[in-house]
């Protein structure tokens, strides 16, 4: 029987404010894939102003709540296509 054994390093960054051992503030978080957000933080989840980019080139300017994209904010995808707008819980909602 032949068995293989694969080993996996994750490295997660954040570097920015803490309270009670949480991200909270403002901070930068870098995935291990390129993604990288930068912006205020609560309790552990993205929660007010922020930037969040991807390796494909799209990205997201705005308002979160709760970890997820929520209020006003400009959505560009990597093809060059943008809304501006309102989101709300991660979705497009309303016109842009």
């Amino acid at each position: 029987m032949l068995m293989e054994i694969y080993t996996k390093v994750i490295v997660i960054v954040i570097i920015g404010e803490w309270c009670d051992d949480k991200a909270h503030g403002q901070g930068i978080y870098i995935h291990t894939d390129g993604a990288k957000y930068e912006g205020q933080w609560k309790e552990d989840k993205q929660d007010g102003q922020g930037k969040e980019t991807w390796p494909d080139s799209a990205c997201y300017q705005g308002d979160y709540k709760q970890g997820k994209k929520s209020g006003y904010g400009k959505f560009k995808w990597a093809d060059g296509s943008e809304y501006e707008g309102y989101f709300l819980e991660n979705n497009i909602h309303g016109k842009g």
